[in-house]
């Protein structure tokens, strides 16, 4: 995404006063939201039928669940509906997980 910084007229001569190479650092925010339920991305991958899943840890045991997402980012994804807070999921799992299996925290 790109986007573009201009200086309003009544500062662009003070803004000519910065110099070559002058930079700013800037956050720049396109959503937020307090209540959003969200997983990191490590532990999603996709199903075979190319939707979202996740491994969910149901009482010791390994739970693939379809899930759907709202907005994503490099570190997490919004979770909109196939998890409820306070599940655990499985962060990168490896080729040999499987539904079904037993698992333990580490």
């Amino acid at each position: 995404m790109n986007v573009i910084v201009s200086f309003e007229d009544l500062t662009a001569s003070q803004s000519a006063r910065l110099g070559h190479g002058y930079q700013v650092d800037a956050t720049i925010v396109l959503w937020r939201s307090d209540n959003a339920l969200r997983v990191p991305i490590g532990a999603l991958f996709r199903g075979p039928e190319g939707g979202w899943h996740v491994f969910a840890k149901v009482r010791g045991r390994v739970e693939e669940r379809a899930v759907r997402l709202g907005h994503l980012n490099d570190e997490f994804a919004e979770v909109l509906a196939g998890l409820a807070e306070g599940e655990e999921v499985i962060l990168n799992p490896s080729s040999s997980v499987r539904d079904g299996m037993r698992v333990a925290t580490r």
